[in-house]
Protein backbone atom coordinates (compact mmCIF):
# COMPACT_ATOMS: atom_id res chain seq x y z
CA UNK A 1 0.00 0.00 0.00
CA UNK A 2 1.20 3.41 -1.07
CA UNK A 3 1.27 6.27 1.65
CA UNK A 4 1.44 9.85 1.69
CA UNK A 5 2.75 11.58 4.74
CA UNK A 6 2.13 14.85 5.34
CA UNK A 7 3.99 16.74 7.68
CA UNK A 8 3.94 20.33 8.68
CA UNK A 9 8.28 19.93 8.78
CA UNK A 10 10.98 18.16 7.42
CA UNK A 11 11.85 14.60 9.14
CA UNK A 12 14.95 16.07 11.52
CA UNK A 13 12.40 18.64 12.61
CA UNK A 14 9.74 16.25 13.52
CA UNK A 15 9.05 15.49 17.00
CA UNK A 16 9.66 12.03 17.93
CA UNK A 17 6.18 10.22 17.96
CA UNK A 18 5.68 11.52 14.22
CA UNK A 19 9.23 10.10 13.70
CA UNK A 20 8.63 7.03 15.16
CA UNK A 21 5.40 6.79 12.41
CA UNK A 22 7.52 7.61 9.13
CA UNK A 23 10.18 5.21 10.59
CA UNK A 24 8.11 2.24 11.82
CA UNK A 25 4.96 2.27 9.41
CA UNK A 26 4.76 -0.77 7.29
CA UNK A 27 3.64 0.73 3.96
CA UNK A 28 5.35 2.09 0.99
CA UNK A 29 5.40 5.38 2.50
CA UNK A 30 6.58 9.11 0.38
CA UNK A 31 7.11 11.79 3.12
CA UNK A 32 5.78 15.13 1.88
CA UNK A 33 5.90 18.16 4.25
CA UNK A 34 4.85 21.79 4.35
CA UNK A 35 2.57 24.17 5.94
CA UNK A 36 1.48 25.66 2.80
CA UNK A 37 1.05 24.45 -0.84
CA UNK A 38 3.53 23.35 -2.64
CA UNK A 39 4.58 20.54 -0.98
CA UNK A 40 7.82 19.17 -0.48
CA UNK A 41 9.62 15.80 -0.39
CA UNK A 42 11.75 14.99 2.15
CA UNK A 43 13.55 12.40 0.34
CA UNK A 44 16.60 11.67 2.29
CA UNK A 45 13.80 10.09 5.08
CA UNK A 46 11.33 8.69 2.34
CA UNK A 47 10.75 5.04 1.93
CA UNK A 48 9.77 5.51 -1.73
CA UNK A 49 13.20 5.09 -3.45
CA UNK A 50 12.88 6.44 -7.10
CA UNK A 51 13.99 9.99 -8.98
CA UNK A 52 10.33 10.91 -9.85
CA UNK A 53 9.33 13.10 -7.04
CA UNK A 54 13.39 14.43 -7.08
CA UNK A 55 12.57 15.49 -10.90
CA UNK A 56 9.08 16.04 -11.15
CA UNK A 57 8.75 19.89 -10.52
CA UNK A 58 12.11 20.51 -12.67
CA UNK A 59 10.03 18.72 -16.08
CA UNK A 60 6.74 20.75 -15.54
CA UNK A 61 7.16 22.65 -19.10
CA UNK A 62 4.47 25.79 -17.13
CA UNK A 63 4.76 27.47 -14.17
CA UNK A 64 1.38 26.03 -12.39
CA UNK A 65 -0.23 27.63 -8.99
CA UNK A 66 1.42 25.89 -5.88
CA UNK A 67 -1.44 24.34 -5.41
CA UNK A 68 -1.63 22.48 -8.80
CA UNK A 69 2.17 21.45 -7.38
CA UNK A 70 0.93 19.55 -4.49
CA UNK A 71 -1.90 18.05 -6.72
CA UNK A 72 0.27 16.82 -9.07
CA UNK A 73 3.07 15.31 -6.93
CA UNK A 74 -0.08 13.31 -4.87
CA UNK A 75 -1.80 12.50 -7.77
CA UNK A 76 1.24 11.25 -9.85
CA UNK A 77 2.48 9.33 -6.71
CA UNK A 78 -0.91 7.41 -7.08
CA UNK A 79 -1.27 6.99 -3.50
CA UNK A 80 -3.67 4.70 -2.09
CA UNK A 81 -4.26 6.79 1.48
CA UNK A 82 -2.97 10.24 2.62
CA UNK A 83 -2.43 10.88 6.00
CA UNK A 84 -1.96 14.34 7.66
CA UNK A 85 0.12 14.81 11.00
CA UNK A 86 -1.65 17.72 12.84
CA UNK A 87 -5.67 19.06 12.10
CA UNK A 88 -3.72 22.65 10.86
CA UNK A 89 -1.86 20.43 8.44
CA UNK A 90 -4.79 18.12 7.20
CA UNK A 91 -6.47 21.30 6.28
CA UNK A 92 -4.36 21.82 3.16
CA UNK A 93 -5.27 18.17 2.21
CA UNK A 94 -9.06 18.19 2.29
CA UNK A 95 -9.94 19.81 -1.47
CA UNK A 96 -6.83 17.99 -2.59
CA UNK A 97 -7.65 14.42 -1.43
CA UNK A 98 -11.21 15.61 -2.72
CA UNK A 99 -10.23 16.53 -6.31
CA UNK A 100 -8.11 13.28 -6.37
CA UNK A 101 -10.69 10.97 -4.53
CA UNK A 102 -8.29 10.20 -2.23
CA UNK A 103 -8.83 8.96 1.63
CA UNK A 104 -7.53 11.29 3.74
CA UNK A 105 -6.77 10.11 7.77
CA UNK A 106 -5.90 13.11 10.04
CA UNK A 107 -3.80 13.18 13.43
CA UNK A 108 -4.48 15.50 16.11
CA UNK A 109 -1.27 15.87 18.49
CA UNK A 110 -2.86 18.52 21.02
CA UNK A 111 -2.71 22.56 20.38
CA UNK A 112 -4.35 21.72 16.74
CA UNK A 113 -7.54 20.85 18.86
CA UNK A 114 -7.20 23.54 21.76
CA UNK A 115 -5.84 26.35 21.25
CA UNK A 116 -8.05 29.46 21.16
CA UNK A 117 -6.58 31.17 18.47
CA UNK A 118 -6.14 27.82 16.32
CA UNK A 119 -9.70 26.89 16.97
CA UNK A 120 -10.85 30.70 16.02
CA UNK A 121 -8.82 30.31 12.73
CA UNK A 122 -9.50 27.25 11.74
CA UNK A 123 -13.50 25.99 12.89
CA UNK A 124 -15.51 26.33 9.52
CA UNK A 125 -12.21 24.23 7.86
CA UNK A 126 -12.30 22.23 10.50
CA UNK A 127 -15.62 20.96 9.90
CA UNK A 128 -15.10 20.65 5.78
CA UNK A 129 -12.25 18.58 7.20
CA UNK A 130 -14.40 16.91 9.12
CA UNK A 131 -16.68 16.11 6.60
CA UNK A 132 -13.88 14.76 4.09
CA UNK A 133 -11.54 12.74 6.15
CA UNK A 134 -12.25 8.78 6.56
CA UNK A 135 -10.75 8.90 10.06
CA UNK A 136 -9.49 11.39 12.96
CA UNK A 137 -7.38 10.42 15.33
CA UNK A 138 -7.54 11.50 19.37
CA UNK A 139 -4.61 10.74 21.46
CA UNK A 140 -6.67 11.42 25.01
CA UNK A 141 -10.50 10.96 25.82
CA UNK A 142 -10.07 14.85 26.53
CA UNK A 143 -9.41 15.36 22.98
CA UNK A 144 -11.46 13.30 21.80
CA UNK A 145 -14.67 15.72 23.41
CA UNK A 146 -13.51 18.51 22.36
CA UNK A 147 -13.05 17.31 18.33
CA UNK A 148 -16.59 16.63 18.94
CA UNK A 149 -17.44 19.76 20.21
CA UNK A 150 -15.78 20.89 17.01
CA UNK A 151 -18.26 18.92 14.69
CA UNK A 152 -16.15 15.87 14.53
CA UNK A 153 -18.40 12.68 13.91
CA UNK A 154 -17.64 10.57 17.14
CA UNK A 155 -17.98 7.61 14.51
CA UNK A 156 -15.04 8.55 12.66
CA UNK A 157 -12.80 9.12 15.60
CA UNK A 158 -9.70 6.93 16.70
CA UNK A 159 -8.15 6.99 20.61
CA UNK A 160 -4.59 6.09 19.90
CA UNK A 161 -2.59 7.68 22.39
CA UNK A 162 1.30 7.82 21.01
CA UNK A 163 3.88 5.20 22.58
CA UNK A 164 7.15 5.20 24.17
CA UNK A 165 10.08 3.98 22.02
CA UNK A 166 10.95 0.28 22.97
CA UNK A 167 14.28 0.76 24.05
CA UNK A 168 12.49 2.94 27.55
CA UNK A 169 10.95 -0.65 28.55
CA UNK A 170 14.83 -1.53 28.96
CA UNK A 171 15.73 0.65 31.39
CA UNK A 172 16.07 -1.07 34.93
CA UNK A 173 15.69 1.81 37.35
CA UNK A 174 18.01 1.67 40.37
CA UNK A 175 16.66 4.62 42.28
CA UNK A 176 20.04 4.99 43.38
CA UNK A 177 20.19 9.05 43.55
CA UNK A 178 17.62 10.91 45.56
CA UNK A 179 16.38 13.19 42.24
CA UNK A 180 13.47 13.93 40.54
CA UNK A 181 13.40 13.91 36.65
CA UNK A 182 11.64 16.71 34.53
CA UNK A 183 12.07 16.65 30.88
CA UNK A 184 9.86 18.89 28.33
CA UNK A 185 9.82 22.68 26.40
CA UNK A 186 9.64 25.40 28.39
CA UNK A 187 6.22 26.87 27.99
CA UNK A 188 3.14 27.69 29.91
CA UNK A 189 1.16 24.31 29.38
CA UNK A 190 3.99 22.49 31.49
CA UNK A 191 4.50 25.14 33.45
CA UNK A 192 8.06 24.32 34.87
CA UNK A 193 7.31 27.28 37.49
CA UNK A 194 4.99 25.69 39.73
CA UNK A 195 7.13 22.46 39.15
CA UNK A 196 10.22 24.97 40.88
CA UNK A 197 7.94 26.17 43.70
CA UNK A 198 6.97 22.80 44.67
CA UNK A 199 10.01 21.75 44.96
CA UNK A 200 11.19 24.69 47.05
CA UNK A 201 8.67 23.01 49.52
CA UNK A 202 10.13 19.69 48.95
CA UNK A 203 13.24 20.59 50.20
CA UNK A 204 12.01 21.83 53.28
CA UNK A 205 11.70 17.86 53.93
CA UNK A 206 14.25 16.34 51.95
CA UNK A 207 17.04 18.79 51.79
CA UNK A 208 19.27 16.06 50.12
CA UNK A 209 17.15 16.41 46.76
CA UNK A 210 18.06 17.26 43.23
CA UNK A 211 16.11 18.67 40.80
CA UNK A 212 17.11 17.31 36.97
CA UNK A 213 15.26 19.45 34.47
CA UNK A 214 16.01 18.51 30.49
CA UNK A 215 14.45 20.53 27.52
CA UNK A 216 14.51 23.87 26.01
CA UNK A 217 12.66 26.96 25.94
CA UNK A 218 11.13 30.43 25.81
CA UNK A 219 10.80 29.87 29.66
CA UNK A 220 13.94 28.59 30.46
CA UNK A 221 15.66 31.81 31.93
CA UNK A 222 12.80 32.18 33.97
CA UNK A 223 12.62 29.21 35.71
CA UNK A 224 16.67 29.82 35.66
CA UNK A 225 15.80 33.00 37.73
CA UNK A 226 13.25 31.66 40.01
CA UNK A 227 15.29 29.29 41.26
CA UNK A 228 17.69 31.69 42.13
CA UNK A 229 15.25 33.88 43.81
CA UNK A 230 14.38 30.96 45.63
CA UNK A 231 17.56 30.39 47.08
CA UNK A 232 17.38 26.67 45.43
CA UNK A 233 19.95 27.11 42.63
CA UNK A 234 22.26 24.61 43.48
CA UNK A 235 19.27 22.07 43.77
CA UNK A 236 17.71 22.67 40.50
CA UNK A 237 19.89 21.24 37.45
CA UNK A 238 19.20 22.46 34.00
CA UNK A 239 20.51 19.90 31.16
CA UNK A 240 19.36 21.82 28.10
CA UNK A 241 17.87 19.52 25.22
CA UNK A 242 19.10 15.79 25.78
CA UNK A 243 19.23 13.25 24.03
CA UNK A 244 16.66 9.69 24.66
CA UNK A 245 19.91 7.94 25.80
CA UNK A 246 20.94 10.43 28.11
CA UNK A 247 17.37 10.78 29.36
CA UNK A 248 17.37 6.98 29.65
CA UNK A 249 20.31 7.33 32.06
CA UNK A 250 18.74 9.70 34.51
CA UNK A 251 15.96 7.70 34.56
CA UNK A 252 17.39 5.04 35.62
CA UNK A 253 19.04 6.72 38.51
CA UNK A 254 16.07 9.03 39.85
CA UNK A 255 13.25 8.04 42.18
CA UNK A 256 10.55 10.42 40.98
CA UNK A 257 9.33 11.53 37.49
CA UNK A 258 7.39 15.57 37.61
CA UNK A 259 5.43 17.40 35.53
CA UNK A 260 2.85 20.02 36.76
CA UNK A 261 1.19 20.25 32.93
CA UNK A 262 -1.63 22.99 32.79
CA UNK A 263 -4.07 24.64 30.62
CA UNK A 264 -2.03 28.04 29.03
CA UNK A 265 -3.67 31.49 29.14
CA UNK A 266 -4.89 30.73 25.48
CA UNK A 267 -6.10 27.42 26.06
CA UNK A 268 -3.04 24.98 24.81
CA UNK A 269 -3.08 21.92 26.68
CA UNK A 270 -0.82 18.55 26.23
CA UNK A 271 -2.12 15.39 24.22
CA UNK A 272 -0.62 12.39 25.95
CA UNK A 273 2.74 13.39 26.83
CA UNK A 274 5.26 10.84 25.62
CA UNK A 275 8.20 11.96 28.16
CA UNK A 276 5.53 10.23 31.20
CA UNK A 277 4.86 7.19 29.05
CA UNK A 278 8.47 7.33 28.46
CA UNK A 279 9.50 7.71 32.36
CA UNK A 280 6.65 5.44 33.87
CA UNK A 281 7.89 2.61 30.67
CA UNK A 282 11.45 3.15 32.75
CA UNK A 283 9.61 2.52 36.01
CA UNK A 284 9.51 5.01 37.59
CA UNK A 285 6.46 6.58 39.71
CA UNK A 286 4.92 9.91 38.12
CA UNK A 287 3.83 13.12 39.94
CA UNK A 288 1.70 15.44 37.43
CA UNK A 289 -1.68 16.70 36.70
CA UNK A 290 -5.14 15.75 35.87
CA UNK A 291 -4.64 17.14 32.94
CA UNK A 292 -5.41 16.43 29.63
CA UNK A 293 -4.31 12.56 28.35
CA UNK A 294 -2.40 12.42 31.33
CA UNK A 295 -5.42 10.34 33.85
CA UNK A 296 -5.68 7.97 30.77
CA UNK A 297 -2.40 6.40 31.51
CA UNK A 298 -1.54 7.24 34.76
CA UNK A 299 -3.55 5.63 37.59
CA UNK A 300 -3.74 8.08 40.45
CA UNK A 301 -2.47 5.89 43.70
CA UNK A 302 -1.33 3.35 41.88
CA UNK A 303 1.19 4.36 38.96
CA UNK A 304 1.95 7.56 40.54
CA UNK A 305 0.07 10.65 41.50
CA UNK A 306 -2.16 13.25 39.64
CA UNK A 307 -3.15 16.46 41.94
CA UNK A 308 -5.59 19.36 40.06
CA UNK A 309 -3.94 22.30 37.94
CA UNK A 310 -1.81 24.77 39.90
CA UNK A 311 -2.22 23.00 42.91
CA UNK A 312 1.20 23.54 44.70
CA UNK A 313 0.96 21.96 47.99
CA UNK A 314 -0.83 18.82 46.70
CA UNK A 315 2.04 18.15 44.36
CA UNK A 316 5.06 18.87 47.06
CA UNK A 317 3.22 16.77 49.21
CA UNK A 318 2.61 13.60 46.98
CA UNK A 319 6.79 13.95 46.04
CA UNK A 320 7.45 14.39 49.65
CA UNK A 321 4.99 11.17 50.34
CA UNK A 322 7.19 8.93 47.98
CA UNK A 323 10.65 10.64 48.75
CA UNK A 324 10.24 9.10 52.18
CA UNK A 325 8.57 5.27 51.05
CA UNK A 326 11.12 3.66 48.77
CA UNK A 327 8.99 0.68 49.16
CA UNK A 328 6.15 2.76 47.46
CA UNK A 329 8.39 3.92 44.72
CA UNK A 330 9.37 0.80 44.21
CA UNK A 331 6.01 -0.93 43.88
CA UNK A 332 3.87 2.09 41.67
CA UNK A 333 7.38 2.12 39.55
CA UNK A 334 7.11 -1.66 38.19
CA UNK A 335 2.73 -1.28 38.07
CA UNK A 336 3.53 1.41 35.97
CA UNK A 337 5.93 -0.19 33.96
CA UNK A 338 3.98 -3.18 33.55
CA UNK A 339 0.67 -0.77 32.67
CA UNK A 340 2.30 1.07 29.74
CA UNK A 341 3.47 -2.35 28.30
CA UNK A 342 0.70 -4.18 28.64
CA UNK A 343 -2.03 -1.10 27.24
CA UNK A 344 0.14 1.68 25.66
CA UNK A 345 3.13 0.27 23.68
CA UNK A 346 4.59 2.07 20.40
CA UNK A 347 3.61 -1.52 19.04
CA UNK A 348 0.14 -1.02 19.83
CA UNK A 349 0.06 2.48 18.79
CA UNK A 350 1.48 1.75 15.36
CA UNK A 351 -0.73 -1.46 14.80
CA UNK A 352 -3.81 0.89 15.09
CA UNK A 353 -2.46 3.29 12.82
CA UNK A 354 -1.66 0.71 10.33
CA UNK A 355 -4.97 -0.84 10.19
CA UNK A 356 -7.04 2.27 10.02
CA UNK A 357 -5.05 3.49 7.03
CA UNK A 358 -5.90 0.49 5.35
CA UNK A 359 -9.55 0.32 6.49
CA UNK A 360 -9.49 3.74 5.17
CA UNK A 361 -7.84 2.59 1.73
CA UNK A 362 -10.44 -0.30 1.54
CA UNK A 363 -13.31 2.04 2.04
CA UNK A 364 -12.57 4.75 -0.63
Amino acid sequence: MKVAFITNKPYDACETFVKLQIDNLPFSLTHLYGFDHPLKLDNANSKVRNNFFNTFLHKLSKQPTPEDVSYQLLKKGEFDVVIAQYGTVGILLTDLCKRLKLPLVVHFHGYDAVRNSVIAKNSLAYKKMFSQASFIFSVSHVMTAKLIALGCPAEKIVYNPCGPHPSFFSVVPTYSKKQIIAIGRFVEKKSPDLLIIAFSKVLQIHPDTLLIFGGDGPLLNTCKQLAHELNISEHVVFLGIISPKVYQQYLSESQVFAQHSITASDGDMEGTPVAILEASAAGLPIVSTLHAGIPDVIINGQTGYLVAEKDIESMANKIITLLSDKSLITTMGAEGKRRIHENFSSQRYLGALTQTLTLAAQKH
